[in-house]
């Protein structure tokens, strides 16, 4: 999803880091062994070498494992969900706050949301 960055704390799998940035594998052997060691996330000079479109995948990967998401990374799924379904959508805290994301049907404005998630915790 365009505008979303990649959150430092996502983790991966090797298999899918080296999928997406094969090239980085190739040059640096030792890759895989620090990847394992700091728990699947994207070590720094990995980061560095990764092109807009392999940032941008590694997102995308993100959102569709849902693998411990961050406050944005959850908000932005939950933006790509309401559009794509074309629905809206509000997501409840356990403390009861909300966010109402719309489905970008301006003729459908004001109606309320299609459905209510709850959000447990860091889930």
């Amino acid at each position: 999803m365009r505008g979303l960055e990649l959150d430092r704390q996502a983790v991966f799998h090797v298999e899918e880091l080296e999928a997406v940035a094969s090239e980085a594998f190739a040059r640096h052997p030792d890759l895989r062994a620090r990847i394992r060691a700091v728990g699947g996330r994207v070590p720094d000079e990995l980061s560095r070498q990764l092109t807009a479109r392999q940032t941008q995948t590694l997102v995308t990967r993100t959102l569709l494992t849902a693998r411990r998401w961050e406050q944005d990374t959850a908000a932005g799924a939950a933006r790509l969900a309401a559009r794509s379904t074309r629905r809206g959508l509000i997501v409840v805290e356990e403390d009861g706050s909300h966010e109402y994301y719309a489905a970008g049907r301006p003729d459908e404005s004001g109606t309320g949301p299609d459905a209510i998630v709850y959000r447990r915790g860091g889930s």
